[in-house]
């Protein structure tokens, strides 16, 4: 369990932001991001630029993402 959302920052490999669409880019700047550390925010609204921080850190950019564009896979 993380006490923050830093804590999860420190401690993933993949972070998914499912704050409100207004709340995505102050969390994202306000955190300290890794070299590594994919991030998607889950906004259909806001593109990827929301994630900047994360990207200028060195987050990979095929996980630099929103999750407007992703393809749907029929299940059956």
């Amino acid at each position: 369990v993380c006490a923050c959302a830093q804590d999860v920052v420190n401690s993933c490999e993949l972070v998914f932001v499912t704050t409100p669409d207004a709340a995505i880019r102050p969390l994202v700047d306000a955190l300290v991001w890794q070299g590594g550390v994919a991030v998607v925010h889950c906004s259909g609204a806001l593109g990827r630029e929301q994630l900047a921080a994360a990207e200028a850190a060195g987050a990979p950019d095929d996980y630099v993402d929103d999750l407007r564009n992703r393809p749907c896979r029929s299940i059956g």
